[in-house]
C-alpha cells in the first residue's frame, strides 16, 4: 500500500511540475512576443531565430514559429548525442510553444492602432513586460527540472564537459 501512494505523490507531483513548465514556457512565448513588437531588440538566441526566419524560413513560406521549431529540433541532435538528460517535458514545451505563442502574441498586438508618442511609450512598455515575462517564465520552467530547451541544454553540456563555466553564465545572461 505505502508504494501506491509513493507512486500517486510522484504523479501529482511531476503534474504539477508539468503544469508549470508549460506555463512558464507560454509565458516565454508571450514575453518574446511582446519583444518582437516593441522591435527594439530581442535576447541573442530569438535575434538568431528571428534572423533565420528572415533570411530563409519566411521566404519559403513559414512563420516564426515553425522556423524556431524547425531550428531547435535539429539542435536536439546535439542534445541527444552529448547529454540526454537534459531533455524532457520543458524540452519538447520549449520547441512545440516558444515559437508559436511568439507569433500569436505578435499577431494580437497588431491590432493596437495607435500612433506617434504614444505607440513609442507602448513599445518601451513591451519591450519592459518582453524582459520581465521572459524572466518569470524561464524561471518557472527552468526550475521544473523537467528539461531544457535545446539551446540551454547545448550550453549546460559545453559547461560540464569542458568545465568552461562562462557558458552557463552567458547562457543565463542571455534569457533575462
Amino acid at each position: 500500500m505505502g508504494k501506491i501512494n509513493l507512486l500517486k505523490y510522484i504523479c501529482r507531483e511531476y503534474f504539477l511540475k508539468a503544469i508549470l513548465c508549460v506555463a512558464g514556457v507560454f509565458i516565454v512565448g508571450v514575453g518574446v512576443g511582446f519583444m518582437r513588437y516593441a522591435d527594439f531588440g530581442i535576447d541573442p538566441y530569438m535575434c538568431f531565430m528571428n534572423g533565420l526566419h528572415l533570411a530563409i524560413f519566411r521566404k519559403l513560406g513559414l512563420s516564426f514559429g515553425t522556423t524556431f521549431a524547425i531550428a531547435s529540433s535539429l539542435m536536439i541532435l546535439i542534445v541527444l548525442i552529448f547529454d540526454r538528460s537534459k531533455i524532457g517535458l520543458g524540452t519538447v514545451a520549449a520547441i512545440m510553444l516558444t515559437g508559436y505563442v511568439s507569433d500569436l502574441g505578435l499577431f494580437l498586438c497588431k491590432f493596437i492602432l495607435i500612433e506617434g508618442m504614444a505607440l513609442f511609450v507602448l513599445r518601451v512598455g513591451m519591450i519592459i513586460f518582453g524582459i520581465l515575462f521572459i524572466s518569470i517564465g524561464s524561471g518557472m520552467y527552468f526550475n521544473t527540472h523537467v528539461g531544457v530547451s535545446p539551446y540551454d541544454g547545448i550550453g549546460l553540456i559545453i559547461t560540464k564537459k569542458s568545465e568552461i563555466k562562462i557558458c552557463t553564465a552567458g547562457s543565463e545572461l542571455q534569457q533575462i
